[in-house]
């Protein structure tokens, strides 16, 4: 969410809690427990790290520096995942909208969104904790054209190529009134693609009294379906992430075995 003028947290706060919120210690226990992977968002105003413009705080790419060392002593592979694209792709809080609007399709935040993807991939591409890299989280389907959408991908595919030729380009399904399958027919790279397909089970009046064991098996009985469609598809790989009511959250994936956490490295924002 975004801090008004009135509770906006100093520059000491903040770093205070990026300093304790994640540490070490969180990536030692999940490696112990056999989780070999994190998907960490990230905002556009990182590539002006340390002097975001207001109302950003400066320091997320200390922390995002930090995650990445954590994530190479405990043998943990990052998913960096551009969550708030410049405009708002879905006029979510999570993508640094004040008001709800979704102004990201335009060439302006689209080339911008780019530049995040090349600073990105230039700074990680070698490091061997690595793993890939989203390039934008949840667009709205209601809001960002799929034509625009897919030409957005392809270039944010070769700029990642430009650097590395193995770590796996993400692109996440539109949110809202669309099927996942329109980014396994838009041939949006050769090699390494990995569609991101997020399920809510919420947001809709069906799922208010189900209880843990209901949720689940809808899951058994509406998403596998087209999960095995998608997963025998002659295309990219496929990653889930789906969500639950109540607080409850599962991350679980098809082609490798994934667990995602998110790390609070936000400046203003606060998942």
């Amino acid at each position: 969410m975004f801090f008004s003028e009135q509770s906006h947290p100093s520059s000491f706060d903040l770093q205070n809690h990026r300093h304790t919120f994640v540490t070490a210690e969180d990536f030692s226990f999940l490696s112990e427990h056999g989780i070999n992977t994190v998907r960490i968002p990230v905002g556009w105003w990182i590539v002006q790290d340390p002097d975001p413009p207001a109302p950003f705080i400066g320091g997320t790419l200390a922390a995002l520096d930090r995650a990445f060392s954590w994530a190479e002593v405990y043998n943990i592979r990052c998913i960096i995942d551009l969550h708030a694209a410049p405009g708002s792709q879905n006029g979510m809080e999570h993508s640094a909208s004040r008001d709800g609007s979704v102004n990201w399709p335009s060439t302006e935040y689209i080339t911008q969104s780019l530049d995040v993807i090349e600073f990105l991939s230039s700074r990680y591409a070698d490091n061997p904790a690595l793993l890939g890299i989203e390039l934008l989280n949840e667009p709205s389907a209601a809001a960002v054209p799929i034509d625009i959408l897919v030409s957005y991908y392809k270039s944010g595919y070769q700029i990642v190529r430009n650097y590395s030729s193995t770590a796996y380009v993400v692109v996440c399904q539109r949110i809202g009134n669309a099927d996942p399958m329109e980014l396994y027919e838009a041939n949006i790279g050769d090699t390494n693609v990995v569609v991101d397909v997020h399920y809510y089970n919420l947001f809709d009046a069906y799922f208010v009294d189900l209880n843990p064991l209901q949720n689940m098996q809808f899951i058994y009985d509406s998403r596998v379906p087209q999960l095995q469609a998608l997963n025998n598809a002659n295309g990219p790989l496929v990653f889930i992430d789906n969500s639950w009511k109540n607080g409850l959250s599962s991350c679980t994936t098809l082609a490798v075995i994934v667990w995602a956490i998110i790390l609070a490295f936000y400046g203003s924002l606060l998942l």
